[in-house]
């Protein structure tokens, strides 16, 4: 799809292409001026040229924009600044820092571009290029024979790494305050040695209690290790939608019994919930393995061919690059990669967008941007972060003024490698931003997780998500009366199952969420299509739903008591986030004339929820568990069931790979359509 297409649909998106398409047409710059940098260049350079000498290419990214600020002093407003890479790599120890300094104008906009996006790659990680010529003591003994001709160790200090950063605590509601180096091989990061190597080791009593640090699971495996002195336990210990890693203190002799440092989680120890152990030598059994011994500073990985200098590499920067206050600039066709932390972060940006980049390999989110407005990621290739892929943080809810950021036209994929629960593809927050034609997949929870008021959710795929979680959902928000007027419409999402008895949703608002609008998307092979947790103000409607076991759920889970106290406790999470916003002012009045009533309209009771005119096909019967009385509070009707609504195509999936969305588009003399059913734009969902 042409870029004018797209912001003719999308009006957002005018004022970024109308500066790319101004920068690719020629003769339009008054002047234009290219700092050139090269692996090959020199920082005394003054980097005006391609060509070698003094006026030749500056070899670092920071010397070059250091030119660019200096050269920008001396010109107008009208002059281009284009800092251009050639192919190579560009290593970063520490983050490149840019400000307002740094900013473009609105019709000239700085522009860091490199020359191929395949060959010029920005990495925070330095090669280990020295290899131990023998393991150290008893470490031989530690791993099993089949690994001891494979794994190879490298001493930090060895390879110009002085310092380093220790495994960290982490997990649901308890943030890591740093995070890890990490170990790639030919770009590809490597897991901790850990037992179960795929999955989990349940868990089957806790001795002292839910409360306690004791437990045990159903195997002795831990007592082949020799010691527990840097494993860590990683689990969802209470539910299957709240992981946390803490380190193992200790295991009893016959290795069934396991003590944790400190409490995993708020929620306790739950039997029967689920375990698995890392950072264990003993456990390094393939490619892909690799043990920390953050002690004396040693990595120890499974790797093979390792004569091509560069081949393993650790990640050293906690950032790659730090925007705070910068307006108009874009970053181009470039790999970033291998930051301890996030590889971009941004705040209180303008006109600020990473286009057509490669993104991976990061310890938390690949980008970050707090604050400002009209800036995003766009045309890119996220996959391999530690948690978040993008994280879009941005517009005043007080004053319901959108930021505009957005998350278009990518591919996220791998996304919640170490934090993996509630680190989703795309997280929305604040007022007014936008996760679209993004093709989202394999990630471990949600796809998107989306916050605050007004966004848009649509055109994305998002299949093969909540991998690892149950309760879970696809596309997640709610437990907040406020946070409305967010639309999901016409996104293809399937093959979302989740784990557990609970599963997974398409489509989740939780906890009396409100006002959201689920309109016209494609919900196949899911476990459950739309669930609506209570709430107020919800529409479900013309929906294609397949193969979904509870195509639509909704309940009254604010009038039970489950949740009676979350209803009308002052200092529950609901009546919190009511409180922080101005609901019952004249801008909140207008645009939600509901919201400003709810005190004395009985909350926690559902009201005004429209599910109608939805096509469900070879699904199970809807839930909608509420008292009569209670269900005549909502709209419910003219939703068809057919198993035979005529599709264009098949709907029989194949290989395991689901058919392809144009197959759900409907004649015009089908029965749906005849009888009022809308038709999804099915040849405009993905990036």
């Amino acid at each position: 799809m042409t870029s004018k297409a797209i912001a003719s649909r999308c009006p957002r998106f005018l004022s970024y292409f109308a500066f790319s398409a101004i920068f690719f047409s020629p003769g339009i710059w008054a002047s234009q001026m290219i700092v050139y940098v090269s692996v090959d260049g020199n920082d005394a350079s003054a980097g005006l040229s391609a060509n070698t000498g003094e006026n030749g290419p500056v070899a670092s990214l920071g010397r070059a924009m250091e030119v660019v600020r200096r050269l920008r002093a001396g010109k107008g407003s009208n002059t281009q600044f284009v800092v251009l890479l050639s192919p190579g790599t560009y290593r970063l120890n520490e983050p490149l820092m840019l400000d307002d300094k740094d900013s473009g104008g609105a019709a000239t906009p700085t522009i860091i571009q490199g020359t191929d996006p395949t060959k010029v790659r920005i990495t925070g990680t330095v090669p280990l290029l020295v290899p131990l010529t023998e393991l150290p003591d008893g470490m031989h003994q530690r791993l099993s024979p089949q690994a001891r001709s494979h794994v190879v160790a490298f001493d930090l200090r060895k390879n110009q790494i002085q310092t380093w950063t220790n495994p960290q605590i982490h997990g649901y509601n308890a943030p890591a305050k740093d995070n890890p180096n990490e170990l790639f091989v030919n770009g590809v990061p490597q897991s901790l040695a850990a037992w179960p190597k795929d999955g989990y080791a349940n868990i089957k009593e806790v001795p002292d209690g839910n409360r306690g640090l004791r437990f045990k699971i159903d195997s002795a495996r831990p007592v082949k290790w020799h010691d527990t002195k840097s494993a860590w336990a990683s689990g969802y210990w209470a539910y299957d939608w709240a992981d946390s890693m803490v380190p193992l203190a200790d295991r009893s002799a016959d290795g069934a019994t396991l003590t944790l440092a400190s409490a995993p989680t708020s929620y306790g120890i739950n039997v029967g919930q689920r375990v698995r152990f890392e950072n264990i030598p003993e456990e390094i059994s393939g490619p892909g393995d690799w043990y920390f011994d953050y002690t004396n500073g040693i990595a120890y990985v499974w790797a093979e061919n390792l004569q091509q200098p560069g081949t393993v590499e650790m990640s050293v920067a906690p950032l790659l690059i730090h925007m705070s206050a910068v307006r108009n600039l874009k970053i181009e066709n470039v790999s970033i990669d291998g930051a301890r932390l996030d590889l971009i972060d941004a705040e209180n940006v303008q006109g600020v967008y990473i286009d057509h980049c490669t993104l991976r390999n990061s310890g938390k989110m690949a980008v970050q941007i707090k604050g400002g407005s009209s800036s995003g990621v766009t045309y890119s290739e996220v996959q391999n972060t530690g948690a978040t892929g993008i994280s879009l943080s941005g517009g005043d809810r007080n004053a319901l003024q959108p930021a505009n950021l957005v998350a278009a036209h990518n591919v996220i994929s791998n996304f919640g490698r170490i934090y993996r629960s509630n680190e989703p593809g795309i997280f929305l927050l604040g007022d007014g931003n936008h996760a679209e034609h993004n093709r989202i997949y394999n990630g471990p929870h949600q796809a998107v997780y989306f916050t605050g008021n007004d966004h848009t959710i649509d055109y994305n795929e998002i299949y093969d998500v909540d991998l690892d979680t149950g309760d879970a959902g696809a596309i997640y928000g709610g437990r907040d009366w406020t946070a409305q007027g967010t639309k999901i419409e016409y996104n293809y999402l399937h093959g979302i199952h989740g784990i557990g008895k609970l599963g997974a949703t398409a489509i989740y608002v939780d906890d009396q969420g409100s006002g959201i609008s689920i309109h016209a998307n494609i919900l196949y092979d899911v476990f459950r299509g739309v669930l609506i947790g209570g709430g107020l103000d919800n529409a479900v409607e013309g929906n294609i739903i397949v193969q979904s076991k509870t195509p639509i759920y909704m309940d009254n889970r604010g009038m039970t008591p489950f949740e009676e106290s979350t209803t009308n406790d002052p200092g529950s999470f609901l009546n919190k986030e009511l409180k922080a916003v101005p609901y019952q002012g004249e801008v909140w009045r207008k645009r939600y004339p509901q919201l400003a009533n709810i005190l004395s309209d009985g909350r926690g009771i559902p009201k005004r929820n429209f599910i109608w005119g939805n096509l469900i096909v070879q699904s199970g019967a809807m839930q909608m568990l509420l008292p009569p009385e209670v269900l005549a509070f909502q709209k419910v009707g003219s939703n068809l069931i057919d198993d035979s609504p005529g599709f264009l195509g098949s709907i029989i999936s194949r290989e395991g790979q689901a058919p392809p969305v144009t197959v759900f588009q409907l004649p015009a003399n089908s029965k749906a359509v005849q009888g009022g059913f809308k038709q999804i734009p099915v040849d405009q969902i993905g990036p």
